[in-house]
């Protein structure tokens, strides 16, 4: 049998593995800081939508409701743009039909917020579509309040700073 006592590691090979390169060392940083500051400012760019969403209703007067929990009712106001998906016309073939607020009242017996739009005259969708109004139509709606840029919401004493 041949001698099964040997190193597998000698005392140079474990000094060369030690050792750091000096590109690694004084590149290194400095890569790291570049992928940062593109990250940040990539960052800075997107915008990502802050949002409320409930149970909307279209009724035969073509006026939309939208049923919403007390979460963030107090930044909901006239004009805001209100996303809605049917469950009877999907959103993935038909697209999204888009209305905006009209009035916000609540409703004492079911404890829940109405957020109202304005009159859907015509169904018309984000995938230029037009529905054929049924006699209700139900589904998912979302209320857009504003868009905030994603660095601010990882980092939100920045946005003090920006304003």
């Amino acid at each position: 049998m041949p001698n099964q006592n040997f190193e597998l590691r000698s005392e140079e090979v474990q000094e060369v593995l030690r050792r750091v390169p000096p590109v690694v060392s004084s590149w290194g940083p400095m890569a790291l800081l570049l992928v940062i500051v593109l990250l940040s400012i990539t960052a800075y760019f997107i915008k990502i939508p802050d949002r409320i969403s409930g149970n909307f209703h279209l009724q035969s007067d073509q006026i939309g409701r939208l049923y919403i929990d007390n979460e963030k009712t107090g930044l909901i106001r006239p004009g805001q743009t209100v996303l809605i998906e049917l469950d009877n016309y999907p959103s993935s073939q038909f697209g999204l039909l888009e209305a905006t607020v009209g009035k916000l009242r609540y409703d004492e017996q079911e404890a829940v917020y109405i957020v109202e739009t304005a009159p859907l005259r015509i169904l018309h969708t984000s995938y230029d579509q037009e529905l054929a109004p049924l006699p209700s139509l139900s589904g998912h709606g979302i209320i857009i309040l504003e868009e905030e840029r994603l660095l601010f919401r990882f980092l939100p004493f920045l946005s003090t700073i920006n304003s």
